[in-house]
């Protein structure tokens, strides 16, 4: 055991994946070649039939690797595959990535867990890529490392997660490539559940009282490779304008307003032109004009449309 490993807990790798079985056994090779030596992989596999012709190279990984166990259920959700990974986890410190991206190094695991030595330190974000060699993209310095994983003042995350340096004190983990201690995630008791984007604020939000004792912390030396070309999963980025409307008055009206307070109130009639032009910014990102289309029934329709919008689940 290397020196800067001393002391720094165990890890469960918790990976979720759904419909991208290639692009997963590549994901487990580079985990299992991690350089940490108390580790374990729990793999929430959720493709149903599809997995079937890639079942004996599974098989295969799990007899080399007993480290490594692949947990077969039906579809579960975001949230629900976290808490199903979390729950079969054995270790101490609950590390999440996704089966579309990938470690950029051997020592991704360590530059996790040796923040965990510090017991104030209870969850990291690492850094991401979106291709090797990528330098930092940011104009300012100082405006990413302000607001690097921190809320506006309307409850808009902001994220800043290709930034190059280390952050002692942000407001929430990122959906991939954080870790987290898992007697923090048994005490809260998760994530919800209902959540289908945004999912990971429900928890940090629940963490926000344990600030005064805890702190979560943003460290570019645990980097991730983010795919974005990968074919399969849920479809999150691709969801329909109706979807992603819905998602986001689900998240301000929950996850906003619990993060908030009283505040939420006297912002309330900000936020439905704030989603329209979010919706907006979504049909001229994708120059669609079925898009378009979808925008001006959304425009024409709006009360009734929020108002579905808040009594949807999910």
């Amino acid at each position: 055991m290397s020196r800067e490993q001393e002391r720094a807990p165990g890890v469960s790798v918790v990976v979720r994946s759904f419909r991208r079985l290639p692009a997963l056994l590549e994901l487990l090779d580079a985990i299992l070649a991690q350089d940490y030596e108390d580790f374990e992989v729990v793999v929430i596999e959720q493709s149903g039939a599809e997995a079937k012709p890639f079942e004996d190279r599974f098989r295969a990984l799990c007899e080399k690797h007993s480290e490594l166990r692949v947990i077969r259920t039906e579809p579960l959700g975001p949230a629900g595959a976290r808490n199903r990974g979390w729950r079969e986890a054995n270790k101490d410190i609950v590390l999440f990535i996704d089966d579309d991206d990938l470690p950029m190094s051997t020592t991704w695991i360590t530059a996790h867990a040796i923040n965990y030595r510090d017991p104030e330190i209870v969850g990291v974000s690492g850094s991401e890529v979106l291709e090797p060699g990528e330098r930092m993209p940011y104009v300012s310095r100082w405006l990413a490392r302000h607001f690097c994983l921190s809320y506006s003042f309307l409850g808009t995350p902001y994220t800043f997660c290709r930034f190059d340096e280390r952050v002692e004190r942000v407001d929430w983990l990122h959906g991939g490539n954080a870790s987290i201690r898992r007697s923090i995630v048994e005490e809260l008791g998760g994530w919800d559940a209902e959540f289908v984007d945004h999912e990971e604020h429900s928890l940090c939000v629940r963490l926000r009282p344990l600030r005064k004792t805890h702190r979560l912390v943003f460290d570019p030396d645990a980097r991730m490779l983010r795919r974005k070309n990968i074919e399969g999963g849920i479809g999150r980025r691709g969801a329909s304008l109706h979807d992603s409307f819905r998602r986001d008055v689900q998240y301000y009206h929950r996850i906003a307003k619990a993060l908030l307070g009283w505040r939420f109130y006297l912002l309330l009639p900000v936020y439905p032109p704030l989603i329209w032009l979010r919706a907006a910014r979504r049909v001229i990102g994708r120059g669609s004009a079925k898009l378009g289309a979808e925008l001006m029934h959304i425009s024409a329709t709006f009360p009734w449309a929020y108002r579905r919008a808040l009594t949807a689940r999910g």
